[in-house]
């Protein structure tokens, strides 16, 4: 987090957080969606319901799949479980260093904190934000386009 002043910038203020990474997408981690052995494998209407739903999600990976992570790493996720980390992050670090943490060379009325995330991530947090209604949630979103909440 800088001000807006160059001579604020300090790296040591960017914060990684693992619960902004994106939805884990199961046995299909690591695959094109698109990609004609998933589609044929899963079914493209099974596919879409996955990514579009907020409560689908693919069968888990197991230890023998090549992007298995061990606990707490998830194995599967809803687009329901990645709002719900999102959120939690948004809650916990992204919110009190924008209003409540102390000691930074920007007084909080000036403060700006930039998130960088994948698309269900970022797509997860402005949806909750912008009270956007479950059914059409995550239908589709611009992405590559900066927004500024206030």
């Amino acid at each position: 987090m800088a001000g807006p002043d160059q001579e604020s910038w300090c790296s040591d203020r960017i914060r990684r957080d693992s619960r902004l990474n994106e939805r884990h997408y199961g046995v299909v981690q690591g695959e094109f969606k698109d990609a004609d052995h998933v589609q044929e494998t899963y079914g493209a209407d099974t596919i879409r319901e996955w990514r579009r739903s907020m409560h689908a999600k693919p069968p888990p990976l197991d230890e023998s799949h090549p992007h298995f992570l061990p606990s707490p790493a998830p194995r599967t996720e809803s687009l329901a479980d990645c709002q719900r980390r999102t959120l939690d992050c948004f809650y916990d670090a992204i919110m009190p260093a924008l209003m409540d943490e102390e000691g930074l060379p920007t007084p909080a009325d000036e403060r700006v904190v930039i998130v960088v995330a994948h698309s269900n991530t970022i797509r997860s947090l402005m949806a909750y934000l912008d009270d956007v209604p479950e059914e059409v949630r995550f239908t589709s979103m611009i992405t590559h386009h900066p927004s500024r909440l206030t």
